[in-house]
């Protein structure tokens, strides 16, 4: 099974057997941004397009020569938006979830209490970045080629390259903002706001369910085989879920890169209790919803620190950090990190993880500082979790990301939320989660068999302090 996955900095694939092992991976070049105006953040999806046909190329080339693919799946960001003409051609750029342009829309509606309706209707908190701002967006500054425009995001665009269809789905559309929270359709009274009929938008079809077959234009390109299924898939954040087995109520996933989101697993029936702070979606597994809290920049926050502190060019940054931690002692004279961002931010307040300490002239061992920002963001974490209902909180958490590779700020988070941690070493899990979908689709793998991926996790458990 062929899993992609479709990031917002570059494109990566893996193919998995039935029992879950990766035995091939791939990826393309770096995917670029432009902001042709401040506040704007744009991809090219001609770029795009080259990236899925680069990284699939090499995939093929990278597989056993006896292995016999069944079917290829994606996992998709979401959040950004595509114009489609009349013909289905995608306009030359789409607007990123990182684009604020439609920031006057947003504060707008949070005065007149449009975003509150907003967060009910579709379960997602209204943001910039978001479909339904950005759509509104061309309405006002675009009135033409609004009116004359269908929209789609970045899933259904690379199901479009797939099997020539505008194809979405729950897990996915939800970003969109033009979805209904409950029935996984499109929304009339959203799309009303956005003065966009539902036949504007793409067909929406089930994670796991069949999308249709390879184009001959795309097996050509890649060296995949013409009339190959495609499998329907999902948001990155729910695919790296089930690549993880995280897909039972009470479990939850942080994933701790550049950016820290934390998720959680819920059952249909509990959408209700989730706190207004956290996105409500849909799970790729029918049936279970998740609830997610964007945490912010936390790891670009301790990248930055790195740098600051004199850890350039160290070929294993948190190998050292720990050992650093191991020397540090908290004391009277000990920082507190209060955040990214600020005006009292230091000299590298240009970095998008530069923060602020306080009190600002307060000891000047590195490890304190360090120490510092680790806390702010394991209490981050017990904050996102602590809002959800007591017996809705989870009771474990799968931690992925550079986070995971410092032993010491694991522990820190099991410690602050007094919670198991299972610790996953790094890997392409949105691509792996993708496979699963193909896999269980296909026959080749049993749903509720958590991926069959467990074989390939670290097993590595901080017990809480």
């Amino acid at each position: 099974m062929v899993g992609l996955d479709i990031g917002t900095t570059s494109v990566k694939a893996v193919v998995v057997d039935g029992q879950g092992a990766i035995i091939a991976s791939a990826s393309s070049k770096p995917l670029s941004f432009r902001a042709p105006k401040p506040g704007w953040a744009v991809q090219s999806t001609s770029e795009v397009k080259e990236a899925v046909v680069e990284c699939l190329s090499r995939l093929t080339k990278n597989m056993p020569k006896n292995a016999q693919v069944l079917a290829v799946c994606a996992a998709v960001q979401s959040g950004s938006l595509v114009v489609v003409d009349e013909s289905g051609i995608a306009a030359a750029d789409m607007t990123t979830w990182m684009d604020t342009r439609t920031s006057s829309i947003v504060e707008s509606w949070v005065a007149d209490g449009t975003a509150a309706a907003v967060r009910e209707n579709s379960g997602w908190s209204v943001q910039p970045g978001l479909g339904l701002p950005q759509v509104v967006w061309l309405k006002v500054n675009e009135p033409g080629l609004h009116e004359r425009s269908r929209f789609g995001s970045a899933d259904d665009f690379v199901m479009s390259l797939l099997v020539g269809s505008w194809i979405t789905n729950p897990s996915n559309a939800a970003g969109m903002q033009l979805l209904d929270g409950t029935t996984g359709r499109w929304s009339e009274d959203l799309c009303a706001l956005a003065g966009v009929a539902p036949e504007r938008l793409s067909e929406l079809r089930d994670c796991g369910a069949m999308a249709g077959e390879l184009t001959s234009d795309m097996a050509a390109a890649t060296g995949l085989v013409e009339s190959l299924p495609v499998v329907v898939g999902g948001h990155d954040q729910t695919c790296t879920a089930l690549g993880l087995g995280v897909d039972r109520p009470g479990e939850a996933l942080l994933a701790a890169g550049t950016a820290w989101v934390v998720t959680t697993v819920i059952d249909e029936a509990d959408t209700a209790s989730v706190p207004d702070e956290m996105n409500v979606s849909f799970h790729v597994v029918e049936g279970l919803r998740t609830s997610s809290r964007y945490l912010g920049g936390l790891g670009a926050s301790m990248e930055w620190w790195l740098v600051e502190a004199g850890f350039v060019g160290d070929t294993d940054r948190y190998a050292l950090l720990d050992e650093t931690l191991r020397r540090t002692t908290l004391s009277l004279d000990s920082p507190y990190f209060l955040g990214p961002g600020g005006e009292d931010a230091t000299a590298g307040g240009s970095h998008p993880g530069a923060g602020t300490f306080s009190p600002t002239g307060a000891s000047s061992d590195r490890g304190k500082f360090a120490l510092a920002i680790m806390e702010f963001a394991a209490f981050e974490v017990r904050t996102a979790l602590r809002s959800m209902p007591r017996d809705h909180r989870p009771t474990a958490l799968t931690l992925v990301g550079g986070a995971s590779q410092a032993a010491g700020w694991s522990q820190l988070i099991a410690s602050a939320c007094a919670i198991r941690i299972e610790v996953v070493r790094p890997g392409s899990w949105p691509a792996v989660g993708a496979a699963v979908l193909a896999a269980q689709q296909s026959g080749l793998m049993a749903e509720g068999s958590n991926g069959g991926s467990r074989a390939i996790r670290s097993h590595a458990r901080p017990i809480p302090d």
